[in-house]
């Protein structure tokens, strides 16, 4: 379960500052909200890969998101917790601004942006997806 967190903090590492980077930028500029969210190509493509259970459809973690082992779990549990926090807080500022305009960029695939709406979506399926994980993990220890 550990290791699961230790994932979800490394990719939050990754992303979250671009977020609130890119965010930022989307405040100084002055935009607007959009009436309606919308998706791009490949946010969709990845979103809904991301959405298959993991029973049905594995999903191999890039190198860079793969966990060391070594930190402590205690400290792995309050890096997530700050994790989740900040991830609220962009939400709620990204309804302020036009979220289908942003575009963030994947940090294993330099060419890739993803409009911040997917990007947001994909980093909640991606934590429902390990959460799903780490209770199963925890099911299984307790039988």
């Amino acid at each position: 379960m550990g290791q699961c967190l230790e994932h979800l903090n490394i990719v939050g590492g990754h992303y979250l500052p671009t977020i609130n980077r890119k965010l930022k930028q989307a405040q100084e500029r002055g935009t607007r909200p959009s009436d309606t969210v919308k998706s791009g190509f490949f946010g969709r493509k990845l979103i809904d890969a991301m959405r298959q259970p993991a029973s049905e459809k594995p999903l191999k973690s890039p190198q860079q998101y793969a966990p060391s082992g070594s930190r402590l779990p205690r400290t792995v549990v309050e890096v997530f917790g700050r994790q989740l926090d900040e991830l609220i807080n962009i939400v709620q500022q990204a309804r302020g601004i036009n979220a289908n305009a942003v575009r963030i960029p994947n940090p294993i695939i330099p060419l890739l942006y993803l409009r911040l709406t997917d990007q947001l979506e994909f980093i909640v399926t991606h934590l429902q997806r390990h959460v799903a994980q780490a209770e199963r993990v925890l099911d299984n220890n307790q039988k």
